[in-house]
């Protein structure tokens, strides 16, 4: 009899504890997936979780369980810092090897796991596969997901020299820092975009000073008008309007700094002229492509010529440009040699600025410029020096 009571009782408590789920959960399954994924412990030691031991490993290659453990994977919003959307999965190591930039998100994963079985365990706001294309335009096979008007990509990545593959999170959105000339407070803007990428004012000067349109390659030439009105298509309404009319497509953006500031802002992208027009909330322009070419102009003063070629440098950095027929090259290519070449002249420490003259001694064999440099530390006084370039305006060595 007292065996049976106790039965009894036992049945009861196992019958109650099966309907512990709020009524909320029970009347929207999707709500109660949307709960569950959010409560989970950021991170949980590999040998204590479920997630671990019951992933089967199929690679045939051994992981110690010590080494794995269980981690939420979360990148920015586009039009916010804040991070509400996390995927689960398994990782390798300590996190030493994790790659984490504005929007991506990467970690080295355990063999037992893969982009399908990371999927599976990660159903809520999944939207399907596609095709992804990454900063270096190669392609990858992703599974996208989309929540808050923010659309996120999923997929795995192998490295040269790594054993264990990356699971990659990342945010569809665009990072465009605005030239330093008008950027004190290193502003840039994010919005919307098929591929995660960030067009660094580094990278764009350092091609405009290469003769080259950083902006055509890295952006123009990846996705067409076409393109982008289809994928802005997921988006809420006023996100993007787009105009078959003119070819353009007028974006929501946020503007950020470096101080966690942000604040409303608009792109204008123009498919026909190939253009982009950054605005403030009440539609004025605050710069453009042919700005930022402007200004990179403006850096530089000419040095002088001789014969077809006309030399500019930079008063503030070790940056000489060699202009012939419209076309400039760079006369010292090599970083670490501009870093360096007038370090023994103090100009890294108390330089101010430079001047540079093509000199009289220049020949058909070789070109020399003069250069003056200001210095400026309990006192002025200028140094001297000598650059000696090829024919050809390249660098051959500082005297």
């Amino acid at each position: 009899m007292r065996k049976e009571i106790l039965l009894a009782c036992a049945c009861v408590l196992c019958l109650s504890a099966c309907g512990t789920g709020t009524k909320e959960q029970s009347k929207n399954p999707q709500k109660a997936l949307e709960v569950g994924a959010e409560t989970t412990p950021k991170s949980v030691e590999a040998t204590s979780s479920p997630m671990v031991q019951k992933i089967k490993n199929t690679s045939g290659k051994r992981e110690n369980p010590k080494d794995l453990k269980q981690i939420k994977l979360s990148v920015e919003r586009w039009d916010t810092k804040q991070k509400d959307f996390s995927i689960q999965a398994v990782r390798f190591g300590t996190g030493s090897g994790c790659v984490s930039e504005f929007g991506q998100n990467w970690e080295f994963i355990s063999y037992k796991e893969n982009l399908k079985t990371v999927q599976k365990k990660n159903p809520s706001y999944f939207v399907g596969l596609t095709d992804y294309l990454d900063e270096n335009h190669t392609k990858y096979k992703a599974a996208r997901y989309f929540k808050n008007n923010n659309s996120y990509v999923l997929y795995e990545r192998s490295e040269k020299g790594k054993k264990h593959k990356y699971l990659c999170l990342e945010n569809q959105m665009l990072t465009l820092e605005y030239p330093k000339y008008m950027n004190e407070n290193q502003k840039y803007i994010s919005f919307p975009y098929p591929s995660c990428k960030s067009l660094s004012d580094f990278k764009i000067e350092e091609s405009w000073e290469k003769n080259e349109d950083f902006y055509e390659k890295e952006f123009w030439q990846l996705y067409s008008y076409a393109d982008l009105k289809v994928f802005y298509q997921n988006f809420e309404k006023g996100t993007a309007e787009c105009s078959d009319k003119t070819q353009t497509i007028l974006v929501k953006a946020m503007e950020h700094d470096y101080d966690n500031k942000t604040s409303d802002a608009s792109v204008l992208l123009d498919f026909k002229n190939h253009n982009f027009i950054v605005k403030n909330p009440q539609g004025k322009k605050i710069f453009d492509k042919n700005d930022v070419w402007k200004a990179y102009e403006k850096q530089y003063t000419s040095a002088g010529k001789f014969g077809s070629k006309e030399f500019f440098y930079n008063k503030s950095s070790v940056n000489i440009l060699c202009v012939e027929k419209g076309k400039r090259t760079v006369c010292i290519e090599n970083q670490d040699e501009r870093d360096t070449l007038f370090e023994d002249l103090g100009w890294n420490c108390v330089g101010t600025s430079m001047d540079m003259k093509v000199s009289p001694k220049s020949n058909s064999k070789n070109i020399y410029l003069d250069v003056t440099l200001h210095m400026e530390e309990d006192g002025k006084w200028d140094n001297h020096a000598v650059l000696k370039l090829d024919k050809e305006g390249k660098f051959v060595e500082c005297k």
